[in-house]
């Protein structure tokens, strides 16, 4: 996704609490989405910043926000340039943490208000989450620097969250030693004047390099175990540099935990290219489990619980890795909190779907995912006890994927898809960490057993290469397996990619031309009409394609008979009723793609199309209706569609429905709704569109005027390559100055 996907429309949230915090580079708030009620943080940032200089540095920071999408780091939601009074103070919003930070958490142990959750078990996923967090972090070459307690919430589950790159670097690949003296004394000043997780490589200004961040883990590992704050005995800060210089450390011997007490006296050790690797210590927790706590040996404060074992395994199993020492396993009844006071078929169904009735299984999963959303589902049961309680089974989310996962290991193609679609997107599951990998191996699971829905998902994934390398050819496989049991999606998606040229390449180790993946829910070219044919007076020579490697030559006979097939499962989808059948039908028709080129037809398909919901469609018939190709022209006619698809979030028909607002062509004038759809179109991160909105700000044009955010815009679309915007934005920021933080 680019940069410009990821700006936030403030007016959409309110501010509910001020200040519940303060970062290195600005305050934080909880915020609300007023159409969801969904609650998140927004760190607005301290200094104004109108100069490039500034929002150059604040881009970068939000760059490499986006790139780390992991379940135990801080997810990145979007920003703004902007603060909720529209003012130059950048805005960066993230997912909300109910249970504060690591630090606080370890405070309220040691004042023995930490509650009942902050257990062995939860203190295990902490660490896992937090050691699987780093080493993500440094295979993307990047360090924290600022790896502290304070830096790691908590969510509503007690997982951990790293936050706070404010002060992170990305390293050079080929060189991962860093900084020298100069910079080591500004990075140091810029963390605090004094502070424990920084190692001594860096207050004595030599080279240093990612191994400061296992520096400070071992720190925070130390304060987990022990409950206590490290510290180095000392009567000023200068002197306890020395004595860290000269090796002193904590005392370790206060931790029962052998294993972890030379663990970290490893990662703390003076010399970096002694410490281990967050990847070396990942491996060491999958096969030793003297890494587990024991809850025997630690202090009284833990009230003598056990690990959950299974619990700490699912969670180390979503970071993508695998406790090697710990068996399978399956739900258990006394995982269903009311499972004593349900009715006997309720009991029935539970035990028959344990015992490994892959069904059964599936049909539990639903019902402890929506029972109280959903009809009752049928129990089938030979069962005449009944019990007197006609209590229902109790919502529980994460026993619902339990059952999901283990009716998948049944066989359950149902439970394979739901599976798949929970760990692809996890914003439906709040407590649910995405794993593009993980799914991807569902999908095909699901594919290869048969499911057609699961063929058209597998097919997408190889399409577009997420969670698995990317690979046309086996997605064309697959789309064709969905193809031969009529599913109208798989249709589609094959007839479309049929049209792609880099399919035809015979060698089947040849990479992809075009590394990139399209929308599989619309024609890869958003063009304004059906009309636009990038073809257009092609002549009739064969095409040359080439790749990083070679070069191949496609004959246009065989192009030619691929269009053929590609149109006729186009009109198969297309005459079943399928909107993006009929959509794509429509253009192959106007252009004579594979089929003989019909004006009429093509505008009889777009209009179903349109008038089925299709985005494009509708852009695209209010176009014909504009021109009058295939239709009568009827200006008034193609307005109404151009404002159908601007609704339905199409950035064209955004700006197309502008237009004809401002100039009052097929419609009544209105500066203020043409802004209005200017700002839509915006928000969505399009380049003319935050153009054409800067221009509105900018001259107060159907909205009260606004410099500062106009040059937000103007400079966001100059990001694009918008020459007129980078043009704007220079003209008006030429004697703007900014303190940088």
């Amino acid at each position: 996704m680019n940069l410009s996907d990821f700006v936030i429309d403030l007016s959409d949230y309110q501010v509910i609490k001020e200040s519940i915090g303060e970062g290195s580079i600005g305050t934080v708030s909880i915020i609300e989405e007023t159409t969801t009620n969904m609650q998140y943080s927004a760190k607005i940032c301290h200094n104004r910043c109108s100069s490039a200089s500034c929002q150059r540095q604040f881009l970068s920071e939000v760059e490499m926000m986006k790139r780390v999408e992991y379940p135990s780091i801080l997810r990145f939601i979007g920003f703004n340039m902007t603060n909720f009074a529209k003012k130059m103070y950048p805005t960066i919003i993230t997912e909300y943490m109910y249970n504060g930070s690591l630090s606080q958490m370890l405070n309220n142990e040691r004042l023995g208000k930490s509650g009942p959750y902050w257990s062995i078990t939860t203190k295990q996923n902490v660490i896992f989450g937090l050691t699987a967090g780093m080493n993500f972090l440094h295979k993307k070459h990047i360090l924290h620097h600022n790896l502290k307690p304070s830096n790691i919430l908590l969510d509503k589950d007690y997982y951990p969250k790293i936050c706070d790159f404010s002060m992170s670097k990305i390293i050079n690949k080929s060189n991962s030693e860093i900084l020298n003296q100069e910079n080591s004394k500004s990075v140091i000043q810029s963390i605090e004047p004094y502070s424990i997780f920084i190692p001594p490589e860096i207050f004595i200004g030599k080279k240093w390099n990612y191994k400061i961040d296992v520096y400070a883990y071992a720190y925070i590992l130390y304060e987990i175990l022990s409950g206590t704050i490290p510290k180095i005995d000392a009567a000023t800060p200068y002197i306890a540099m020395q004595k860290i210089e000269a090796g002193e450390r904590p005392d370790t011997s206060i931790i029962s935990n052998e294993a972890y007490q030379s663990l970290i006296t490893e990662c703390w050790r003076t010399n970096p290219d002694e410490r281990p690797t967050f990847s070396e210590i990942i491996k060491r927790f999958q096969s030793d489990k003297s890494y587990l706590i024991d809850a025997y040996e630690l202090s009284s404060k833990d009230n003598g619980d056990t690990i959950d074992i299974f619990k700490v395994s699912d969670y180390f199993h979503s970071l993508g890795y695998e406790l090697l020492y710990v068996e399978n396993h399956k739900p258990k009844t006394e995982d269903i909190v009311n499972y004593a006071r349900l009715s006997k078929d309720h009991q029935s169904l539970i035990q028959r779907a344990l015992d490994g009735n892959a069904e059964d299984c599936f049909i539990v999963a639903e019902m402890l995912e929506k029972w109280n959303t959903s009809p009752d589902v049928q129990i089938h049961s030979n069962d005449t006890e009944k019990s007197n309680s006609n209590e229902k089974i109790k919502p529980d989310i994460m026993e619902a994927i339990k059952y999901y996962k283990y009716a998948a290991s049944l066989g359950s193609t149902e439970a394979m898809l739901k599976y798949a679609n929970i760990l692809y997107d996890g914003r439906y599951y709040p407590h649910v960490n995405k794993n593009k990998i993980e799914a991807a191996k569902y999908y095909k699971m699901a594919a290869d057993a048969g499911n057609v829905i699961g063929m058209n998902f597998y097919g997408v994934i190889l399409d577009e290469g997420r969670g698995v390398p990317q690979n046309k050819k086996e997605a064309l496989r697959y789309y064709k397996m969905g193809v031969t049991k009529g599913n109208m999606d798989s249709m589609v998606n094959y007839a479309l990619l049929l049209q792609k040229e880099e399919i035809l390449i015979p060698n089947e180790n040849t990479q992809s031309i075009n590394n990139h993946g399209h929308n599989h829910n619309e024609s890869d070219n958003d063009n304004d009409s059906v009309s636009d044919n990038d073809n257009e007076n092609e002549e009739n020579i064969d095409t040359e394609i080439q790749t990083k490697d070679a070069k191949y030559f496609i004959d246009n006979e065989t192009r030619n008979q691929c269009l053929i097939e590609a149109a006729r499962y186009m009109k198969i989808a297309a005459d079943a009723g399928n909107s993006n059948g009929m959509y794509n039908y429509a253009r192959m028709l106007h252009q004579g793609e594979g089929v003989s080129k019909d004006l009429e037809e093509s505008a009889r398909y777009a209009k179903l199309a349109a008038d089925s919901g299709n985005q494009f469609a509708m852009l695209s018939f209010g176009h014909l209706l504009e021109k009058g190709e295939g239709v009568h022209k009827n200006i008034e006619e193609a307005v109404r569609y151009f404002k159908m698809a601007a609704d339905k979030g199409n950035e064209k028909g955004m700006l197309k429905y502008s237009r004809m607002l401002q100039t009052g062509i097929g419609s009544q004038k209105n500066l203020i709704e043409s802004t209005k759809y200017l700002k839509m179109c915006a928000l969505k991160g399009n380049a003319e569109g935050m153009f054409q909105y800067g221009l509105s700000l900018k001259e107060g044009e159907g909205i009260e005027k606004n410099l500062d955010e106009s040059i937000s815009f103007f400079y966001q679309a100059s990001l694009q390559g918008h020459i007129e915007a980078k043009q704007e934005y220079e003209k008006l920021t030429k004697n703007i100055t900014c303190v940088i933080s």
